[in-house]
Order: structure tokens, then sequence, then C-alpha cells
């Protein structure tokens, strides 16, 4: 695991998060750091709808991204449900919903795209681990194609053993404090 940012290589982060507070403030400072670029959020809707509060309440101007096209937000559980097969993430659904969605968002090399997604949460809280696993690689597949930053949230509470952060950790170049936003700076768009 990558302990400074690096230009080389894609950012892949991984935040376990105790407080939803954190959270918000985490992905606040991710998706602010990427002015000007193009934002995609996957989350369940208690989270998006307090990541967007936090947002307006540090007078992020979300409204005009998403009338230019560059602000989408998703539920990740209808998001799961376009690729999944029989529990474990299929390729090519994937690469047909999400990634396709990616492909149109780093069409301009121009706009950077900054991503935060929790379906991964959402597979490994229901003890869905190996699927989370395999989403997390299909990720890292997509990252060799298309130029994005991209930050991971689990809940710390459903991670609690080593063997679990470990694998997790394995997947992503790097992680973030689980005690809120990190003192380093993201990817310059």
């Amino acid at each position: 695991m990558a302990s400074v940012l690096s230009s080389q290589g894609p950012f892949h982060a991984v935040n376990f998060f105790e407080r939803l507070e954190d959270l918000c403030s985490l992905v606040e400072e991710f998706v602010s750091s990427g002015a000007g670029g193009a934002v995609l959020i996957v989350a369940c809707p208690e989270h998006r709808s307090a990541i967007v509060e936090t947002l307006n309440a540090r007078g992020f101007d979300w409204r005009s991204m998403e009338s230019a096209g560059r602000w989408t937000v998703l539920d990740a559980d209808t998001t799961l449900n376009a690729f999944m097969v029989d529990g474990h993430p299929d390729a090519e659904r994937f690469a047909a919903s999400v990634g396709a969605r990616v492909a149109a968002a780093t069409a301009d090399p121009e706009v950077p795209l900054r991503i935060y997604g929790e379906m991964v949460n959402l597979l490994w809280g229901r003890g869905q681990r190996t699927a989370a696993l395999e989403l997390e690689a299909l990720w890292n597949r997509l990252a060799a194609t298309h130029a994005f930053a991209l930050l991971c949230g689990y809940a710390a509470a459903t991670v609690r053993d080593d063997q679990g952060l470990a694998s997790i950790d394995a997947q992503h170049s790097h992680a973030l404090s689980v005690l809120g936003p990190p003192a380093m700076p993201y990817p310059a768009p």
C-alpha cells in the first residue's frame, strides 16, 4: 500500500469510516479537490443525502456541474443489480453499465473524473466478501483503460478482522485514515 500519492498509476483509495460525518467530510474534500472535473457518486440513499448536505453546507456548486453533465449520483443497490449474476459481479455487465458511464465521463482527457463508491461496502456488509474483492478487481481493470480517481468507502464496523483489512488493502493504491479526512493531497485534477 502506497503511503504517499504518486502521479504515476491509478488513484484507487479506500477509507474505513466509523462516523457518517467523517465520511461526508472526506468525500467533500475528495470531490472538491477535482475542481473543474466530473463527479460520479455511487452510494446508498442515506449517504448520498448526507454527502450532498455536506457539499451544500460548504458551498460546493454541484448543481452547475449537473447542468453541464459532469455530476452523476447513482444508487449503490440499483447499480449493483445491473451487473451482479449469481452473487458475483459479471465483468461484461459491469463494463456495459459502470464502464460505459466511466468511458463517457473520461472522453475528454482535460476533464478529470472523481468517483466515490460504496457498492463494495454493501457487498462486504452482506457477507459477500469474495464478490466485493472481485468488484474491486473490476475497478482496477477499468482504471487500466480510463483515467479517474476512485475513493471506496467501507464501514469500519463491518471490516474488523486483519485478514479482511489486508485483502481490501491489497486492491487499493492508497489507504486513508479511519478517523476522518487524510492529511495528504489528492491527485491534481
